[in-house]
């Protein structure tokens, strides 16, 4: 395995889901011993999640490290005090449209909105909803979204969440709308919608030039389809075991699965 054309490793990037969690939702003690030596050393280790910043922080005081965050997949970056580095909300008509289209067309689909700190439904006993806020140990709030977001405080993500047809067919009418939005399924359950551009590996880019890191001693680790674009920005990247096919080819290499402490073992082979 390459070691970073003989250059020190000085970020790691790291999906939080099927990538740094196990499937039940933990950072090994191995693996968290790992980091925070890491971070002794002066290593950045970013997680970058479609996740909220308060559904990231909890990550990062399990994992008992600090450090800067991208947040919904790009459209906000935190630095490591929790200040704003950059901010791409979406257009707020856009979101007006999608909205529009997901109500006519998709009712049985879950819409959350996100922007800030703030999580947005339309009924907060649906049963995605309230898996959700299991998984993130956070709380949604059901209220009118327009009366929340607005032009300064801006929507950073809608998230659709519903059976893997329906998302499919929500996917594919999303496109037809032609609106130049960055959208990505995170599951065969999730899709992502963002403003166009804003993707991780925007993020990673943004993030190396802003710490003065080269690409090349930066690693990547993750598993999704939203993943994709930032195990392709840097040289040395990592797709899951669990991730899928399509995932994988998009790495320099394929790690052991998050239940076996695939990012572990391959931080191994550099530190």
């Amino acid at each position: 395995m390459d070691k970073l054309y003989g250059k020190k490793v000085k970020m790691i990037f790291s999906d939080i889901d099927g990538t740094l969690l196990t499937s039940d939702q933990q950072v090994t003690p191995a693996t968290s011993s790992m980091l925070r030596r890491l971070e002794k050393e002066g290593v950045f280790f970013v997680l970058a999640s479609a996740r909220m910043p308060e559904g990231m922080w909890s990550i990062q005081a399990q994992a008992g490290i600090s450090g800067p965050m991208i947040c919904y997949s790009g459209a906000l970056i935190l630095d490591g005090e929790r200040r704003v580095l950059a901010s791409h909300p979406l257009n707020l008509s856009h979101a007006r449209q999608i909205k529009a289209l997901l109500d006519r067309e998709f009712a049985d689909v879950c819409c959350n909105i996100y922007g800030g700190s703030h999580w947005i439904v339309d009924d907060d006993s649906n049963p995605w909803v309230r898996q959700e806020e299991q998984i993130t140990a956070l709380k949604a709030k059901k209220a009118d979204p327009w009366e929340i977001f607005g032009e300064k405080e801006g929507i950073h993500k809608i998230l659709l969440m519903g059976e893997a047809d329906r998302i499919l067919e929500a996917e594919k009418r999303i496109g037809q709308m032609d609106l130049g939005l960055f959208v990505a399924r995170s599951s065969t359950h999730y899709l992502e919608i963002m403003e166009k551009g804003i993707q991780k590996a925007q993020a990673v880019r943004f993030l190396c030039e802003y710490y003065h890191v080269d690409l090349s001693e930066a690693i990547a680790f993750g598993d999704g389809e939203n993943d994709m674009g930032m195990l392709s920005a840097v040289p040395c990247s990592f797709a899951m075991g669990n991730a899928s096919d399509r995932v994988k080819e998009s790495a320099a290499y394929v790690a052991l699965d998050n239940d076996h402490e695939g990012l572990l073992e391959a931080l191994k082979h550099y530190f």
